[in-house]
């Protein structure tokens, strides 16, 4: 074999192993995270733990920085990071506060305000959380072949103690936090939700309101930065970690965030003494305030998800794939 030969051949088998080698540590952090997850989510102050293969650590979520002590080091040879992240928190259990969108030119829309046709990206709630604002999300597609607004199951089906709301309650739009009322501000009513599980383990956070008969739509359409217009989200898609994102909320207009994890778990605070567990979340940089609960979560204008809870350092996103079948709706 020619030396030219042996050093093609060589470096064929280095390729081969470089390609290997980031899967192969990827599936063995994985493996590690997992086989420890249970007990280090038990462990006081922690808010939530995912993997990071680029830097081939496990990287764990604390409610505050005396809570790191209580974090191992390593687990099984693999080193831990600790981010401090506050508690994380459903994003309307409070009323909301107020629109802190800037005017980037001209408005035409409010994202506070009473909207008609209905789009993505404004105040929303229900008739049991009066005092409490979330996002609508989308307007969508589903059962029967009719148009339903698209937000999480803490908009649409719970009060404000986190409790579940009768079938049927009215959809706001705006939400009551903005105003909106029986009189002034029915657009439907609560069709179907995800319920939240407080004991157990969950991965969506969602529920559709059927649009009463006489209220125009805009399906698939956020509202824009400048407040003038829209842009149409079809479809949904994955996102791998360091990919950017983009959201259209109720208080924080549109903005970007930067995925952490794609597969993070974590714990999330509804009310006092109600937490649930999330698993299979996506993780991102803080792009959101209270009263963004709802808001639609793309990339590429494509859905990834909806932004559902978060603090000052993170949020949190549930992944379309785990409630765009189950709710039985398309856009």
């Amino acid at each position: 074999m020619s030396e030219l030969k042996v050093v093609l051949v060589l470096l064929a088998i280095l390729l081969l192993f470089l390609a290997a080698g980031p899967a192969s540590g990827a599936a063995v952090l994985k493996q590690v995270r997992e086989k420890h997850e249970k007990k280090i989510l038990e462990t006081e102050g922690v808010t939530g733990i995912y993997d990071d293969p680029v830097t081939n650590e496990i990287v764990v979520l604390v409610e505050r920085a005396e809570h790191t002590r209580k974090v191992p080091e390593e687990v099984d040879g693999i080193r831990t990071r600790v981010i401090v992240t506050g508690t994380i928190r459903a994003l309307d259990m409070a009323a909301a506060v107020p629109e802190a969108v800037g005017s980037h030119g001209k408005a035409v829309y409010s994202r506070t305000g009473a909207n008609r046709p209905l789009f993505g990206g404004i105040s929303l709630g229900n008739k049991e959380m009066s005092t409490g604002c979330g996002t609508l999300g989308l307007i969508v597609m589903g059962p029967g072949g009719k148009a339903y607004a698209l937000s999480n199951t803490h908009v649409l089906a719970m009060d404000r103690d986190a409790n579940t709301v009768p079938e049927n309650t009215e959809a706001w739009q705006p939400g009551g936090c903005d105003g909106g009322s029986s009189a002034g501000g029915r657009i439907g009513a609560l069709a179907a939700y995800i319920p939240i599980d407080f004991n157990g383990i969950n991965q969506a956070d969602a529920a559709i309101a059927l649009l009463d008969d006489n209220i125009g739509y805009l399906p698939g359409q956020a509202l824009n930065m400048r407040n003038n217009g829209f842009y149409t989200v079809s479809g949904t898609t994955a996102v791998r970690p360091w990919s950017l994102v983009r959201m259209s909320g109720r208080t924080s207009g549109v903005s970007y965030g930067v995925v952490l994890s794609s597969s993070a778990s974590v714990q999330v605070q509804y009310a006092p003494g109600k937490t649930a567990l999330f698993t299979d979340q996506i993780l991102t940089t803080p792009m959101s305030h209270p009263g963004d609960s709802g808001s639609p979560v793309d990339r590429n204008r494509k859905l990834a998800g909806l932004l559902f809870a978060g603090s000052d350092t993170i949020t949190v996103v549930c992944k379309a794939e785990h409630f765009v079948g189950p709710l039985g709706i398309s856009f």
